[in-house]
């Protein structure tokens, strides 16, 4: 099977070379982006060599195709995509995507993927294209519905990664319902007219009596990842560390400022950093993310640094960002999860509106005990809401 080389418009799909191990590397070593990933991150360079070894003997053996993504206009490294299992007795492959975390919340995915789709129908002359994704990763199924997947069903604790359970979501695309969707006009061009104006382009500065939330700026990663450093429960709490004794993995100062600088002006999420009013320093952060244009509806994320607890400043910061998305944002509903290790919060978010939902059994396993998770949401007034 020959690998192609594709283009979009703001996009080149094309065969791995030796000389992108590197950047390969950078994006399968990044255990916040891969935290829905099947596989644990990479700790070793050479597994970036034998990956794109492998692409080499997967397109040799017509088993699929593994193509690398880059912007046309200079060859940023983007992420990879994939058509794999290729079986010809019954026309299918299954999809896979992966992006880098600057390169997210741009319509990158759909746009590389509905490329890498027409040549596999059309090449490979398929019927049918799955594609599996943790439940918890709401910003790929969203990708997969725009490209016109159907989700057909639930694999109940079907991946393992480092003693965490999780289950997949399986999705598959059909010739004649893509075919249809063409037909209808049903498609929409990534950032095209046609989509909705993203709310979260706007970036506010919110000021309270406590704190003032003002938008992140690259400056800030060394601050915020200080704070988490410094801070024996923000890690734990949180469910980011399965071992609440181990050390934090070190992390790349200047890929984490790329990272926070790409977030001060993505479109797909609010990040802001929360002030201590009394002095001016960053305490911590907000976040709105996981946009659901469709619903009206996001995702919620926080932490507050020790110096910036027992004061009402995470509170505050709370109820300032949620006004503000139910409010001046037009959103519907604001959802986020908590860890039952973390009662605190929990409270906090009650005093704010969140009302519990649901709870997720067993959803994090730390220091060899399972945790469950709260499911909880806030929606907006329907007095003042369309």
């Amino acid at each position: 099977m020959e690998t192609p080389t594709l283009t979009t418009d703001r996009l080149r799909l094309r065969p791995f070379a030796d000389t992108d191990a590197e950047a390969l590397f950078a994006l399968q070593s990044d255990a916040h982006q891969l935290r829905y990933w099947d596989d644990p991150p990479w700790t070793d360079p050479a597994r970036a060599a034998r990956f794109i070894a492998a692409c080499r003997t997967m397109a040799d053996e017509g088993s699929g195709v593994r193509l690398l993504l880059e912007r046309k206009d200079g060859g940023t490294f983007v992420g990879w995509c994939a058509l794999t299992g290729h079986d010809p007795r019954h026309h299918t492959a299954s999809l896979t995507l992966c992006l880098a975390e600057d390169a997210s919340g741009h319509g990158f995915a759909t746009e590389a993927a509905d490329a890498l789709l027409d040549w596999g129908f059309a090449t490979l002359d398929l019927n049918r294209v799955q594609a599996e994704a943790d439940t918890r990763n709401l910003a790929c199924a969203r990708v997969l519905d725009k490209l016109g997947f159907v989700r057909e069903g639930t694999l109940r604790e079907d991946c393992v990664v480092d003693g965490f359970v999780t289950d997949s979501s399986v999705h598959g695309l059909l010739r004649r319902d893509r075919d249809r969707g063409r037909t209808s006009g049903a498609d929409r061009t990534p950032g095209g007219a046609d989509e909705a104006p993203s709310p979260f382009a706007a970036k506010p500065t919110l000021v309270g009596d406590l704190v003032t939330l003002r938008p992140v700026t690259a400056e800030d990663a060394d601050v915020l990842d200080r704070v988490v450093r410094e801070d024996d429960e923000i890690a734990v709490l949180t469910g980011s560390v399965h071992d609440s004794t181990a050390p934090l993995p070190a992390t790349d100062p200047q890929r984490l400022r790329e990272i926070y600088g790409a977030w001060a002006v993505a479109d797909d999420r609010l990040v802001l950093a929360v002030l201590d009013n009394v002095d001016g320093s960053v305490v911590g952060e907000v976040v709105l993310n996981d946009w659901d244009s469709g619903n009206r509806s996001c995702g919620f994320r926080t932490f507050v640094g020790a110096a910036g607890r027992g004061r009402g400043l995470g509170t505050e910061a709370t109820r300032l960002v949620v006004e503000h998305g139910l409010g001046s944002m037009g959103l519907h509903r604001i959802r986020l999860e908590v860890y039952d290790t973390n009662p605190r919060a929990r409270h906090v978010y009650e005093k704010v509106g969140f009302v519990h939902e649901g709870t997720g059994r067993e959803a994090l396993l730390l220091d060899g005990r399972w945790v469950d998770v709260h499911f909880m949401a806030v929606l907006a007034d329907p007095a003042v809401s369309p």
